[in-house]
């Protein structure tokens, strides 16, 4: 006895979520370096300014559902 299966697709979809992986790895160097730099090199204004910019970087880098473009901003900042 012989069994056969006919298989007929019309249509077929596949859900699923896609993985995607931000890469913070650039941005985690940019925050070391930042961090060596010493305060009394520059104007409270300039510091001020800085400080934002790096206290947002570790924002983001902690950040679990930063994208990529947060990242690349952080890094630019």
């Amino acid at each position: 006895m012989k069994l056969q299966l006919k298989l007929d697709i019309k249509e077929l979809r596949v859900y699923g979520e896609r993985t995607v992986v931000i890469d913070k790895s650039e941005l985690q160097e940019v925050i070391v370096a930042a961090e060596a730099l010493n305060e009394a090199d520059y104007t409270s204004v300039s510091w001020a300014e800085f400080k934002t910019a790096m206290d947002n970087a570790k924002e983001v880098l902690e950040k679990a559902d930063a994208t990529q473009e947060e990242v690349d901003n952080a890094i630019t900042a």
